[in-house]
């Protein structure tokens, strides 16, 4: 394995995290810290040319954005999500072309930190890209405003930008603090995936999820403002603009904040990327392969640290509160018949589970799979329980950190509430469930996401993970099935946005009907809910997939099938 650095300069750090096929944890660690090396050396010229070419790729995203999305009366979650997919292309510019984007460069501080850099060179890297980025930005302001772009379809696209502008200027500080924060958590996981990929095609599909969640869930991004608020700024000067508005607004909007200088400010996020290299292997591995895989990944488990496991833990939690809020937030208002609705929940559901996967961490639900290790007696018994009971507690926190960002960030308080409202639907549903409907859901869940594991370890690229997760995560959210981590951030949620009586309201409009809440308690998730799940998710991964697949392939007098991995999945560095 090639040298790794850690936090003293030194070579040799190794953390036994999963390392599955393509490039590892570690591996990418090296890869953002030497690119964070390779960032701050450049020259002055040079960053600030690569930060303005930034600047217009992010601007030329959010105008399209606003393009796609301007004409929306209905399903705006689903017209969200388009526009998030639409947006996409500014992050794929970014990193095909290697442009620098200042929230992007914020990984830079891992080289800082690591003494690879100094703290002159990192300063001057951020203040550049910045200027750069803003500089950008400006000019597509300038050249879209000279093309008369704004003007189409009788000045409603305009009419759509000043309002937005308008919208961003008056959000409170904390609120855009937590959304900004959200904003960029998501596009440097993308970017960090991106780090894992060794195509294009890795990349693009590792920054789809991502990008597209920030923008179509309403989070913040300081460049993507940095063209959106000065287009407002201009365009709310012309007469026909404000009167497309007001028709949209439903009256005259307060425009008073948005000027120059006394606009709320914005805490904002971003990313970049880049990198590739070849590597010779771009076939999967066999059944028999696959399950020599698993096997040490359990062992590679047994051996992390207490700490190691549960920040991996709770990373994991965090990400799949992230799709399953995506999920509720894109579906929250559609007028889709039932089962195309339940299809798009499943494809954008499966964001969470592409970030565990490429991005690294440790899910309770996959690793059920670490019984296919203790079977082999390749881990004890201790260290089996030990695993599952740090990994469900760290999901279980990771859960709620995304309750509470996702509640200060008044997200639930979108299509005025109607997004709060579907949360609460989807969280009284879930612990309304009888105990053998939880128990049975939760099996069949956690059969299709260990099958999940077993194709995403099966894979030795970015896109195999990727079109591998869509299927098995999407199947299951699609058919309403149970998940333990998931229900982490669904009901909780849901047990708090009870008590504004303006989402109750709006849930019981979108109902139909009136709604005993009763269950809806910390009491009713424990018990209606969170244990019947999770033994069926228990049974669902440790014996419908993991005791199997053990007997077909791993058993001892079927040893003969397997191979030896211990060369490729070794934790020493030689």
């Amino acid at each position: 394995m090639p040298d790794t650095w850690d936090g003293t300069g030194k070579q040799k750090y190794i953390i036994p995290v999963l390392e599955i096929d393509t490039y590892g944890s570690v591996e990418m660690t090296n890869r953002v810290g030497l690119v964070g090396v390779t960032k701050s050396s450049l020259d002055t010229l040079t960053t600030l040319v690569l930060s303005i070419l930034a600047g217009v790729f992010m601007a030329l995203g959010a105008q399209l954005f606003i393009l796609v999305t301007h004409t929306a009366t209905s399903n705006y979650g689903i017209n969200q999500l388009v526009g998030g997919v639409a947006f996409t292309l500014a992050m794929v510019l970014i990193v095909i072309t290697g442009a620098e984007l200042f929230a992007g460069n914020c990984l830079v501080a891992m080289s800082f930190m690591a003494r690879k850099i100094s703290g002159k060179a990192f300063t001057r890297n951020m203040v550049i890209t910045f200027l750069g980025n803003f500089i950008g930005a400006l000019a597509v302001v300038l050249c879209l405003y000279t093309s008369g772009q704004w003007m189409m379809n009788n000045h409603l696209l305009g009419a759509k930008i000043v309002l937005t502008a308008n919208d961003k200027v008056n959000i409170p500080f904390g609120v855009v603090f937590a959304r900004g924060m959200m904003g960029n958590a998501l596009l440097c996981l993308g970017v960090w995936m991106c780090y894992c990929g060794k195509s294009n095609l890795d990349k693009i599909l590792s920054l789809l999820w991502p990008t597209s969640c920030l923008m179509a869930c309403g989070f913040e991004h300081c460049v993507v403002n940095m063209w959106l608020i000065p287009m407002g700024i201009i365009l709310k000067e012309n007469r026909a603009v404000l009167a497309a508005a007001e028709k949209i607004h439903g009256g005259i909007p307060d425009l008073s904040n948005l000027t120059p200088c006394k606009g709320k400010r914005k805490m904002a996020e971003n990313n970049i990327p880049e990198s590739t290299q070849t590597i010779d292997r771009d076939v999967a591995y066999s059944p028999s392969q696959t399950a020599s895989v698993v096997e040490n990944k359990a062992v590679i488990r047994a051996g992390l640290t207490v700490t190691q496991t549960l920040v991996l833990s709770i990373l994991a939690g965090i990400y799949v509160a992230m799709g399953a809020q995506f999920a509720t937030f894109v579906t929250s208002d559609s007028a889709l018949h039932a089962g195309f609705t339940s299809f798009i929940t499943g494809i954008v559901f499966s964001l969470g589970l592409i970030l565990v996967e490429v991005a690294g961490s440790e899910l309770f639900t996959g690793n059920n799979l670490n019984i296919v290790g203790y079977l082999s007696k390749k881990i004890m018994t201790r260290e089996l329980f030990r695993i599952w009971t740090l990994v469900y507690v760290g999901n279980f926190i990771g859960g709620l950190m995304m309750v509470y960002w996702m509640y200060t960030a008044h997200q639930w308080e979108f299509f005025h509430c109607m997004t709060g409202a579907k949360a609460l639907l989807i969280a009284h549903k879930k612990v309304n469930l009888s105990f053998e409907e939880a128990l049975a859901r939760g099996t069949l869940c956690n059969a299709l996401v260990c099958l999940n594991v077993w194709l995403c370890y099966s894979s030795r690229s970015v896109a195999d993970k990727v079109i591998s997760t869509l299927f098995a995560i999407g199947g299951f959210v699609a058919s309403g099935f149970e998940h333990c981590v998931a229900n982490m951030y669904f009901i909780p949620m849901g047990v708090i946005l009870r008590k504004h009586p303006d989402v109750v309201a709006v849930a019981e409009r979108m109902a139909g009907k009136t709604l005993d809440l009763s269950q809806l308690t910390w009491k009713g998730f424990f018990i209606n809910n969170l244990l019947p799940v999770t033994l069926g998710n228990l049974i669902g991964g440790v014996i419908l997939i993991g005791a199997v697949f053990w007997f077909l392939y791993l058993r001892p007098h079927m040893r003969y099938l397997s191979f030896s991995s211990e060369k490729e999945f070794s934790t020493d560095s030689e």
